[in-house]
């Protein structure tokens, strides 16, 4: 269901556009490359990164792997050929989730509660990037300074022990 009605929907909605602003030569110039004019808007971007996700997946879908098995049955998802793809698949389906889920958070717009509920998690995502920033700092200069020190504990011995135990003491997982 995804591969026919969502992935051939998008390929045929961008390939469509990427070869009408080719025939126009409409061009956006990213970096060294010139991209399609209707790749400049990020909803297009997202949608043209969620169909090669698509197409990816289905090149490592793990039903197709297992359909000549002789010990699997119809439509199965583990036999021997397909353990190797499991993991790769599975991240690229979580990230054509998260492309999918950003490309529906466009729809805020329609309600202002919504609309403004996005706008303050935009806000605060940044505000909980630069405390992360500022941890991750702090946490790199005293896993620095105590793996320096003359001490008979094994948990900081080293800077990434000592780096993993104080994230742990931050978030009060330490024990």
């Amino acid at each position: 269901f995804i591969y026919t009605c969502s992935m051939g929907q998008q390929l045929f909605h961008h390939s469509r556009r990427a070869i009408q602003d080719i025939r126009k030569r409409e061009f956006i110039r990213v970096w060294r490359f010139n991209l399609p004019a209707c790749w400049g808007n990020w909803q297009e971007m997202v949608g043209v990164l969620l169909t090669f996700l698509l197409v990816l997946m289905l090149c490592l879908e793990p039903v197709l792997y297992c359909l000549g098995s002789v010990d699997a049955e119809l439509f199965a998802r583990n036999c021997e050929k397909s353990s190797g793809i499991v993991f790769t698949y599975s991240v690229m389906s979580a990230m054509a989730m998260l492309m999918y889920f950003l490309l529906l958070s466009d729809l805020s717009v329609l309600s202002t509660r919504v609309s403004a509920y996005v706008l303050v998690c935009v806000r605060v995502l940044s505000e909980v990037a630069l405390f992360l920033f500022g941890l991750t700092f702090f946490v790199l200069a005293f896993s620095c300074a105590v793996s320096s020190l003359e001490h008979e504990s094994s948990d900081f011995s080293g800077i990434p022990k000592s780096g993993l135990q104080l994230f742990k003491m931050t978030f009060g997982m330490f024990s």
